[in-house]
């Protein structure tokens, strides 16, 4: 499994007369998220939610919303 993040990997392979050393290093597209890249968080303000991700790909509620999605409205009394 590759290592996603901004640390450099380093790797050797191995040929039959020769040999090939690299540095590599990992990274998600944009707005996905964790180990494998397969958390998807992409920030929205519409009717399917209210929400920025934060670096991990959380979703954090704009003011005034809650809920998984940020689609229901916060009411204070």
């Amino acid at each position: 499994r590759l290592a996603i993040g901004e640390d450099w990997s380093q790797d050797v392979h191995f040929g039959d007369q020769s040999e090939l050393r690299y540095s590599y290093h990992v990274f998600c597209d944009e707005f996905y998220f964790g180990d494998a890249c397969s958390d998807y968080c992409r920030p929205r303000d519409d009717t399917l939610g209210h929400y920025t991700c934060d670096e991990n790909g959380n979703r954090e509620c704009l003011e005034g919303w809650q809920g998984d999605y940020c689609s229901d409205r916060e009411y204070h009394l």
